[in-house]
C-alpha cells in the first residue's frame, strides 16, 4: 500500500477531510482549518500530527522486541507494528498510521 493510500485511509478514519496539493502552496497532504485555510498534515513525517491522530483514534502504542507497535483501543485485531531499525520515531509514525486506516476500516 502506497504512504497515500495509507494517509487516505487514515484520514478517513480520524474523520478529516484530506486534500492532496493546493494552490501551488501545500504540495502534499492537506486538511482545511476552522477558518477555511489549508494546513499540511502528514503523520508519517510529523511526529504532531502523528500524536494528535493517535489520541483521536484512542490508540495504545508501545515498543516491543525490537518493533513499535500501534493498536486501536484494545482490540488485539487491530494492532500493528513496524521493526524499529535506525528511526525508532519513524516506526512509530508509520505504525500509527497504519494503525489508524486499519482501525477505520
Amino acid at each position: 500500500m502506497s504512504d497515500k493510500e495509507l494517509l487516505e485511509l487514515a484520514a478517513k478514519a480520524s474523520k478529516l477531510n484530506l486534500g492532496w496539493g493546493f494552490d501551488g502552496h501545500i504540495g502534499g497532504p492537506y486538511l482545511i482549518d476552522g477558518y477555511g485555510f489549508p494546513i499540511e498534515w502528514n503523520p508519517l513525517d510529523d511526529d504532531g500530527d502523528a500524536l494528535r491522530l493517535m489520541v483521536s483514534m484512542n490508540m495504545v502504542v508501545g515498543q516491543s522486541g525490537g518493533r513499535a507497535i500501534a493498536r486501536v483501543g484494545t482490540m488485539e485485531n487491530l494492532s500493528v507494528s513496524e521493526p524499529l531499525d535506525e528511526d525508532p520515531c519513524l516506526a512509530m509514525r508509520r505504525a500509527i498510521v497504519r494503525a489508524a486506516g486499519v482501525g477505520g476500516s
